[in-house]
């Protein structure tokens, strides 16, 4: 038996939040590394690599890594 329905159901949205996640070490070369990561996630994301965004939060992000292992 076969049971049909005209009822819709609303589409199914993910509501998982996009994660980019990677350890690095806390030297200059660590820090240019996560920049990469961080523009190339950013870029998967929807937002170009030449982009104020990308290029704004790709700034903060090595400037903070580079700090994060100085004395």
């Amino acid at each position: 038996m076969h049971i049909s329905s005209s009822r819709s159901y609303p589409p199914v949205v993910s509501t998982a939040i996009p994660e980019c996640a990677m350890s690095f070490t806390s030297a200059p070369r660590g820090a240019c590394l996560a920049g990469l990561l961080l523009a190339q996630c950013l870029d998967s994301w929807g937002h170009p690599y030449d982009s104020d965004v990308t290029e704004t939060l790709t700034l903060i992000s090595t400037e903070l890594c580079a700090y994060a292992g100085a004395p």
